[in-house]
């Protein structure tokens, strides 16, 4: 599963440059899809590529982080649960780090357990894993061609989103299909 490059949608983003750092530390080839070249020249490490992915990537992984730059000192163990179950809108729901978040992202990189999941990822009490693995083991994969992540609710069907969301997923669907572009997103 472990390929020498990797799509980064958001790269100048709060998570996407610790993704980027990440996948530059661990030997990948990070390709950044940014909204400005500018902003990308000043913020993402040398030598990488702007410009989108031409191959398909025949895997996406979702994941759903729990509130930013919240987490408690003794909180480094990395959980993942799927089903969207957290909705307190508080850092109650669970915390992650930035850099926690690119870790996960690049261990799903290179793990064949996370093709095709989404999830929702916190960290809770204890040491954090030196090996992610074990953290997608387990999951279920998201059905295809469906809306919502494996065991989500129905809360919002397709079918009752807005006209201008639906027009949305439209365009981003044919424009990914055109390309043939697959990614990693937060």
């Amino acid at each position: 599963m472990t390929s020498g490059t990797i799509l980064v949608i958001g790269a100048t983003g709060g998570v996407g440059r610790p993704v980027v750092r990440c996948a530059v530390e661990a030997g990948l080839h990070p390709r950044a899809l940014v909204r400005s070249t500018e902003r990308a020249v000043r913020l993402l490490p040398r030598r990488r590529s702007s410009s989108p992915a031409r191959r398909r990537c025949p895997w996406t992984w979702r994941a759903r982080p729990g509130w930013f730059d919240d987490e408690a000192q003794d909180e480094h163990q990395l959980v993942a649960r799927q089903g969207d179950g957290r909705h307190g809108g508080s850092p109650a729901d669970g915390a992650i780090s930035r850099e926690q978040l690119a870790r996960v992202l690049l261990a799903a990189h290179t793990t064949a357990d996370a093709t095709g999941l989404t999830l929702e990822v916190v960290a809770e009490r204890g040491p954090e894993q030196s090996q992610l693995d074990s953290l997608f083991a387990g999951l279920r994969a998201d059905v295809t061609g469906e809306v919502d992540g494996a065991l989500d609710p129905d809360t919002l069907p397709l079918g009752a989103e807005p006209d201008r969301m639906l027009e949305e997923l439209r365009r981003i669907a044919a424009a990914t299909e055109a390309h043939g572009i697959g990614a990693a997103t937060a």
